[in-house]
Formats: structure tokens, sequence, C-alpha cells
């Protein structure tokens, strides 16, 4: 074989042998793949995964878009604590809210007193406890003191025997204190929290008395009918607002004329009173949680504004200037006795009105809105206890249609 037949031989072996090789790579062999493989029949194992730092019980739930999250959320072991000896109860409450129609949620009523008896610390501290009421049932998980409690305020909403008591509310004003020289000597001061509130003890026949002597007086006014009654284990509101429009500010419109425009604003002036009476199971006393608050606007502030580019001038604003006083106080007193409470000489709006504001009595020397005393009476009344007379029915209806239109919602 001569020189060049044996160089073009070596030649097409290398190039066969090279493309053997590319073909090795790219296809290997069936037993080159089956040597990472478990012998035939076994199933293929999928390759181990790394665990998780996070633990597997937290940030249970769905996820969320937006920033991560850091709180650490569990489940539950499903059991409740007991380290306080707590128990379950449920309290059929039907007998109370099945004579409470048209009154909307009055097992809340229930709830509110409560968490007066209790505090609000037992139902959100240590120990652990569960409060909860529907149009049937009060459930109660505490511990046997707390449930001792709950059950005196149940019983004393759900007996029959008292559904007929109620408290009369009369709310008066008078001009001046001096009522107070004459009437002193026939009351007994009751201790109070307010700072600024007086209340005092009345037998009913002195209270008469009081009554008539502060009627005789020229800066007396009525704000309340006197057979106006709030049923045992109801709440009502006696309210009285007035809303008052001022300009408020100004704000620029570039695209209209004439460049700005006066935003009005509103304030209400008056009064709110709330009165909650629940009788104790005796029969003997009264227990009523008042709650009252009084806005009235002393003047408006007038302020000049300059207008804003390109307009010029200045435009006036008015900021209002209001006086407050609020009273959230809890009483107990005998049925047979009248309750006087008096916040003392406040703000009382709606004294300025026409028919009386010729009086020298409530008219300050400065011009300003006019000051009062309020004067709230509070006498326990009782009706029959044996089955709904048609008059404790009517009474009941009309509290029923009042407390409809009320939005209650304090707790204390």
């Amino acid at each position: 074989m001569s020189l060049r037949q044996t160089c073009l031989v070596i030649t097409l072996k290398i190039a066969l042998a090279t493309t053997a090789f590319a073909q090795f790579e790219t296809n290997p062999t069936p037993q080159t793949i089956q040597a990472n493989q478990p012998a035939t029949g076994q199933p293929a194992q999928s390759p181990p995964v790394a665990p998780s730092t996070a633990p597997a019980a937290d940030n249970v739930g769905p996820i969320q878009a937006g920033p991560p999250r850091v709180t650490r959320v569990r489940e539950g072991s499903g059991q409740l604590p007991t380290d306080a000896g707590q128990v379950w109860r449920e309290y059929d409450i039907r007998p109370y809210v099945d004579r409470m129609q048209g009154i909307p949620n009055p097992q809340q009523n229930i709830v509110e007193w409560v968490v007066r008896n209790t505090g609000t610390e037992t139902w959100f501290g240590q120990p652990f406890g569960i409060l909860n009421a529907d149009s049937e049932t009060l459930r109660v998980y505490h511990s046997p003191d707390r449930q001792a409690i709950v059950t005196d305020v149940v019983e004393r909403f759900v007996r029959s025997d008292q559904q007929h008591v109620g408290v009369g509310v009369h709310l008066v004003t008078v001009g001046s204190p001096s009522w107070r020289s004459h009437a002193l000597k026939m009351m007994r001061p009751v201790p109070v929290q307010t700072p600024g509130l007086d209340a005092w003890l009345l037998t009913r026949e002195d209270a008469a008395r009081l009554g008539a002597q502060l009627r005789s007086r020229v800066d007396f006014r009525e704000h309340s009918s006197s057979g106006a009654t709030v049923l045992n284990g109801q709440s009502h509101t006696l309210s009285r607002w007035t809303p008052r429009s001022f300009s408020r500010s100004i704000v620029a419109t570039p695209t209209a004329a004439p460049g700005y425009q006066i935003q009005r604003g509103e304030i209400k002036e008056g009064f709110s009173l709330t009165i909650s009476p629940l009788a104790t199971l005796d029969g003997a006393n009264m227990e009523v949680i008042v709650k009252c608050h009084v806005d009235q606007v002393e003047k408006m502030s007038s302020i000049s504004v300059e207008l804003p580019a390109p307009v010029k001038g200045h435009v006036p604003v008015d900021v209002p200037q209001v006086s407050s006083w609020r009273i959230h106080e809890r009483f107990h007193w005998p049925q047979n006795e009248v309750l006087l409470i008096s916040r003392g000489v406040v703000a009382m709006p709606g004294l300025d009105r026409p028919d009386i504001s010729n009086l020298p009595a409530i008219i300050t020397s400065s011009g300003r809105p006019p000051r009062a005393e309020a004067l709230l009476f509070l006498v326990c009344r009782s009706g029959s206890s044996g089955g709904s007379s048609p008059q404790a029915a009517a009474l009941q209806g009309q509290q029923g249609q009042r407390a409809a239109r009320l939005n209650y919602h304090g707790r204390y």
C-alpha cells in the first residue's frame, strides 16, 4: 500500500471515531441510564428535600400579598385552659328576650351588666374566659366565683315579678343654685365619683315638696315629661340636638370662578341622657347607670383667611368654641326613696330660646350662652306583678319603639 493510501485510511478511521464519540455524548447508551436507577420492578425515589427553616405549625392560613409577615400564628390544642378551675355554663335568657319585643339585640343589656359587675379585665385578661350571647342563650366560661356573679345578673333579668318595675325620669333646669338653701335640710348626700357632681336621697314626700318649690321659680324649666319611665333591664336615651352650620374653610378652584369655594361645616349642640336601671333580686333596691353628655357652642370665632393665588382678597371663616360636660355614674338606692342628681351650674344649650330669653336669672352678663343647674329626679315605679296590664303593655311597647331608634353601644 502506498503512503498516500495509508494516510487516507488513518484519516477515515479518525473521522469515524470522532463521529461515534459525539453520538455517545448526545445519546448515552441504555446501560448508562439504568446504572443510576433501582432494579427492575422498584419505583424510583424522589431526591430528598431540604427541611424548611420555619416551624410547620406557624403562620397557618392563606398567604396574602404584601410585605412579609412576622407574626407567629399557631394552631391551638383544641382544649380550653382550666388553670383557674374554669367551668362552662349556658344560661337560658329567653324569658327576658321574649318580653323585649321590638327592641333590637336585648341580650346586649345582659352582657353589659355582666361586664359592669365583673370588670372588663375578667374577660380580656387572666384567667382565660369566654362571654357570648344570642337571642336564647348566654354562654360563659370562667371560674366558679365569676359564674356566681353571672348567675345573679341573669336572674335579675329573667324574673317575671320585676318586669313592670321601672324608673321615672324627670329632667329639669334652674338658672341659679339658690334652691339649695332651703332644700339641703331634707336631703341626704350620696357618694359620687365624678368631680362637680352631687347626689342626694329624699323621701317621696320631700321630693314632691321640693318639686313644687322649684316649679314656682321663674328660672325653672322642664326637659322631660314626669311620666317618662324606663323599665327594668332596659336602656333609654333622652336626647335633643340642634345642628349649626358654619363656614369651615376654603378650597382653591382654579378652573371655576371665582377661584375658590367655601367649605361648610356642621356641629351639633344639645344633650343626650341615657338611663339603664336594674332592680335587685329582693326588689328592695334599684341600680342605675347614668350617662349624660352636653355640648354647647359658646360662640363662633371669625377669622380672615387670605384667598389662594391668583385670587386676591380675604374671606371670613368660623372656628367653633364649644363647652362640654359629661356624667358617667352608677347609683344604688332603696326603691322607696327618690334619687336627685345635680351637675352644678353648667352650659345648657337650648335655654336661650325666644320663649325664655328674657329671663335675667339665666342670662350671663358677658352675653355668652346661658348657664343653668341641671337636676335629674329618679323615682322607682312598679306596676302589676301578675300578668301584663294594658297600661304596662302600652308602656313597654312605647319603650320598645324608642329603643328601636337607638344605637346604644356603651358598655358601662
